[in-house]
């Protein structure tokens, strides 16, 4: 995991698929934040190597995923933040549509920070 691991301004993210030559820059489902292979999913994973182990290190990666997503996210018309993880104009949807769904959308990276705060209790905004 160590391997794949960039290091932002913003915190942590991995990258897709290392082994291969192509950035997977075409494939909109891959993307850094999403939980079905981004930020959330790894972030998640490492919660639960905590969650097993108490290993400190474990959740400080954890939190370094929840970092960069947090910044990711964008703000809210009434409060909030949410995640555009998928860009749907490829697929001709209006700009301002998003998904909200688990693997690819504000819930999977919502439910990501709700286990993130019961380990930590640590109350994340940006």
């Amino acid at each position: 995991m160590d391997a794949t691991k960039v290091t932002a301004e913003d915190g942590i993210y991995c990258v897709q698929s290392p082994d291969s030559d192509e950035d997977f820059a075409d494939y909109p489902m891959l993307t850094p934040k999403a939980l079905y292979g981004g930020s959330a999913g790894i972030g998640l994973f490492y919660l639960r190597l905590y969650q097993v182990t108490e290993n400190e290190e474990y959740l400080k990666n954890a939190k370094s995923f929840g970092d960069f997503l947090l910044k990711k996210g964008t703000p809210a018309p009434h409060g909030g933040r949410y995640w555009n993880v998928v860009d749907l104009t490829i697929i001709d949807f209006p700009k301002d549509v998003f998904w909200v769904n688990m693997a690819h959308g504000t819930s999977g990276i919502g439910w990501v920070y709700t286990i993130l705060y019961n380990a930590t209790k640590e109350h994340r905004v940006s």
